[in-house]
């Protein structure tokens, strides 16, 4: 690649940096409103922010208001972070620094007041086509170096120098801008993925690209010095590369030309300075930024300088370092190589070269993969996932090269499984781990990759278990029946599966190996004990052990708050508990504080992870259930149901790797259909953006059993709602049964369809009777369709009270008729107690028992009974109280029959 020009590697270079950028930057919008400023133009903007010109309203000061980007604002930590930050910022008085007048929040903004500065960065001075000489860009160097050893000495690294952030006044003045920024933005957003995603990357130095955070000292701000001298003396940065992570790794792993051979006038002690700035040890460095300035000084003064050029032994050190694959062959090969330099090139040299050659490609394999690895996660964190799968294509052509050389290095395929995990491909990421331990069966980070996409399988499989054996044994399908049989235990469950034995076996395994590895200190430094109880907590959930999980989660988030799989597992333990909670729960206000733990759970996990699409859905899950909580009890729940829609619209945004995410927002635009139709506002935009949703799902990821379900709920409401304005239904409802028809052809035992079905068939029996056509084909059906869900899952209220609706709906019918219901009644009755055990705040299935037992009062009047008549009065009147009092908005309703139940209760 030409080197000697700035406009080659600004443009070879300008693409993958303007990712990088944008990974890092708010989306660009219009100014802030902050009541105590007046915006008056957009400045410019980068990756803390954007910043504008504004004016104090009181005061007429002009100042730079710097708004933080939205990420930043997603936690009272990063409020809290934010303000400590801010004020150890305007601690920094200096005339080389930027000063910070006010920082606060509003209307969920955060915001910094600076010193607002005329003038032009360094970098527009650099890029010029006339630009100062190198003596006083130079001199302009050490002045802004002073600032930033100012703020050393007051324990503040800037963490990411760039000549852009060395703003020049009218009269060439230096200040430096954005301190504590880089610090501020990675903190505050609690993003901390690894050192290296603070900086620029043509001025970041090796501590920063390798993620060392320990690491990053005044020393780091030393080497950003460094880079900026040296662009100042060669017009160009110490390193060049075609793409973003060469660039990387050359940081990490080659030294820089020396300034002298890019231009023969450069002075030797500038050079000197440059390169004892850059050094890869951050210990061989200057020691603070007032120590660089100095020497800067005595250089451009004619004095001695400190710093002295590497002496032969140390670079001859640093190259085996940098190399020492190629020189880990010991003595005889150090002795073997000295001959064959004096006799010449042999064939074993040769040979040895090649080998050191393939190593070589190995480590640069190791460097690609973990800063694209590196690099991917932050994009994600940030919410820059349409970038991601640029990633792949260079990290391939590498991992290819690789096996050449290391065909039985484990570590190779670690990282390609764990990059293709952090794009959400389960399924190639499992591969990859498995050919790791196939190379290496300890390889601790592909152990504990391999056993947290194990519990997967695990959860999926017990949960099929599970359901197969709440099936119903053969004969009748009553909920006497059910009620008979002992509850079902997972523990039991999983025991009786010799696959779910097996598989959980390898999962604990796996997981005494990496936690064996992890107290021997064996393990890869990135993976801890809290790795292995993220596995132990994930497994305790999936085995529906929720406390359990619950506590060993907690317990590594407060040690690890960085582990994005443990926030994703403690979400989804919350989140269930608040649905079983909400199933059980006498108290409103208990459920309801069960749902904002769940939420505030998961506010926190996008806080870590804005990218990670299953934190979005765990969170759209609780604003569903939420909804549906309002709904039973006649509230509003249509702004519930808006919160989940727009989480799940984030998914769909950030991958398309989720297909759940489509059938869950058409689900919610369909719940949301129902609500307003209930209030008797149209609901068809909801309904046909829940069909558009389905359709393309069907489009996209084929054949799909929920998506079918799903489609049929729509068509099924819209019917409702046509009926209702006078159109025909009919249409709506043979599509609806032609989806769960493809269904049931996917899988004939699908409980879901089947209630889907029944359900459909009982909407239609009403149609056809207002019609005046018969509806009792339709409700024979629909019984028969509701006996199949209830006997493939037992433990489903939704079914119980399917099937008691089309056997109320059967009675009324046949006593129309003056045929007896009898039966009929007290099968419906039977099964709206079922329900409502199942699921004791369900206030439909509490009122429409009550619709039951009132109509038994009636048939045991016409019997003579006055006795039993009575008690079913009084039966329904307590079972009427109780609905109204879970929904309210019931009582109108159902005033009628309450009154008819009263009456009999009293009469007798």
């Amino acid at each position: 690649m030409p080197s000697s020009a700035p406009e080659d590697w600004r443009e070879s270079l300008y693409e993958d940096l303007a990712s990088d950028e944008r990974a890092q930057r708010a989306s660009p919008g219009k100014g802030p409103s902050i009541s105590r400023y007046e915006i008056l133009n957009l400045l410019g903007e980068g990756a803390a922010g954007q910043v504008f010109r504004a004016r104090h309203r009181e005061l007429g000061r002009e100042v730079a208001l710097k708004v933080l980007r939205p990420v930043v604002g997603l936690s009272e930590l990063a409020r809290q972070r934010f303000r400590r930050e801010a004020q150890t910022a305007a601690g920094l008085s200096h005339p080389r620094i930027v000063s910070v007048h006010d920082a606060g929040e509003e209307n969920g903004v955060l915001y910094l007041v600076m010193e607002l500065v005329e003038g032009k960065p360094l970098s527009e001075v650099l890029a010029g086509k006339t630009r100062p000489s190198r003596e006083v860009l130079a001199r302009t160097l050490e002045q802004a170096a002073r600032g930033v050893g100012a703020a050393h000495e007051r324990g503040v690294v800037h963490r990411d120098l760039k000549p852009a952030n060395i703003l020049l006044t009218p009269s060439g003045e230096p200040k430096v801008a954005d301190f504590g920024l880089a610090h501020l933005l990675d903190s505050s957003a609690e993003l901390t993925r690894t050192g290296s995603t603070v900086g620029t990357p043509l001025y970041m130095a090796p501590e920063q690209v390798e993620g060392r955070v320990g690491d990053i000292t005044p020393r780091t701000d030393v080497y950003s010095l460094g880079a900026i001298l040296y662009e100042i003396l060669t017009g160009r940065p110490p390193h060049l590369a075609a793409t973003l992570m060469e660039l990387y790794g050359k940081i990490v792993r080659e030294e820089p030309a020396a300034p002298r051979a890019l231009g023969a006038d450069i002075p030797r002690d500038l050079e000197t300075i440059a390169l004892k700035a850059l050094e890869k040890e951050p210990g061989r460095r200057y020691p603070t930024a007032a120590a660089f300035a100095e020497d800067l000084r005595r250089a451009l003064d004619g004095e001695r300088i400190e710093g002295r050029p590497a002496g032969l032994a140390y670079r001859a050190w640093r190259r085996w370092r940098r190399n020492r694959l190629a020189y880990s062959l010991g003595a005889g090969a150090a002795l073997a190589l000295l001959t064959a330099a004096a006799v010449g090139w042999t064939e074993r040299e040769k040979s040895r070269r090649l080998v050191a050659e393939r190593e070589k490609r190995v480590d640069l394999l190791r460097d690609h993969a973990r800063i694209s690895l590196d690099a991917v996660l932050k994009l994600r964190r940030v919410g820059a996932n349409q970038e991601m799968d640029s990633f792949i294509p260079g990290l391939e052509t590498a991992y290819r090269q690789a096996l050449e050389g290391a065909p039985d290095l484990a570590e190779i395929e670690y990282l390609m499984g764990r990059m293709h995990r952090a794009l959400m491909d389960d399924e190639k990421a499992e591969a990859f781990q498995e050919r790791a331990l196939a190379k290496d069966p300890l390889y601790a980070p592909a152990l504990y990759e391999r056993a947290l996409l194990l519990t997967g399988h695990f959860g999926v499989g017990l949960g099929k278990a599970i359901a197969e054996s709440r099936q119903l044994p053969a004969g009748p399908a009553t909920a006497k029946v059910a009620r008979a049989l002992p509850p079902v235990d997972p523990e039991d469950v999983e025991d009786s599966r010799e696959s779910l034995v097996r598989l959980r076996e390898r999962i604990l395994r796996d997981c005494a190996a990496l936690e064996r590895k992890v107290a021997a200190g064996a393990a890869d430094v990135h993976i801890t004990d809290a790795h292995v109880r993220t596995v132990q907590g994930l497994l305790a959930f999936h085995r529906k052990d929720h406390a359990k999980a619950r506590e060993i989660l907690e317990g590594v988030i407060q040690d690890n708050p960085r582990l994005e799989d443990a926030w994703y597992a403690l979400g989804m333990t919350l989140g269930r508990q608040a649905a079983l909670e909400e199933a059980k729960a006498e108290s409103r206000e208990a459920t309801l504080k069960r749902f904002e733990e769940a939420e505030a759970l998961w506010t926190r996990a996008i806080s870590h992870d804005v990218g990670y699409g299953l934190h979005w859905l765990g969170r759209a899950s609780v604003s569903r259930a939420r909804g549906l909580f309002y709904m039973r009890r006649g509230g509003d729940a249509v702004p519930e149901f808006r919160k989940a829609e727009a989480d799940l619209g984030r998914v769909l945004e950030i991958t398309s790797k989720v297909p759940e995410a489509l059938y869950r927002r058409a689900n919610v635009r369909d719940l949301a259909g129902v609500c307003l139709q209930g209030a008797g506002q149209n609901p068809t935009a909801d309904y046909d953006g829940a069909e558009r949703d389905l359709s393309e799902g069907i489009a996209r990821f084929g054949e799909h059993g929920d998506i079918w379900i799903a489609r049929s709920s729509v068509r099924v409401h819209r019917a409702l709602w046509k009926s209702r304005r006078g159109e025909d239904p009919f249409g709506e409802l043979a599509a609806a049964e032609e989806d769960l028809r493809n269904v049931l052809r996917l899988d004939p035992t699908g409980d879901a369809a089947y209630m889907s079905l029944g359900y459909l068939k009982t909407v239609r029996a009403g149609f056809r009777k207002r019609q005046g056509t018969d509806p009792m084909p339709d409700l024979v059906a629909a019984e028969r369709d509701l006996t199949e869900a209830v006997r493939l899952r037992r433990d489903y209220p939704v079914t119980w009270s399917h099937r008691g609706n089309a056997l109320l709906d059967k009675a009324l019918l046949r006593t129309e008729r003056g045929e007896d219901a009898f039966d009929d009644l007290l099968q419906a009755e039977d099964d709206f107690t079922e329900s409502v055990r199942l699921a004791p705040t369900n206030a439909d299935s509490w009122a429409r028992r009550g619709t039951v037992r009132t109509q038994l009062g009636r048939h045991y009047e016409k019997r003579g009974d006055p006795a039993k008549a009575a008690a079913s009065g009084t039966a329904a009147v307590s079972d009427f109280t109780r609905a109204f009092a879970l929904n309210p908005s019931f009582e109108a309703r159902y005033q009628a029959e309450l009154a008819d139940a009263r009456r009999r209760a009293a009469a007798h």
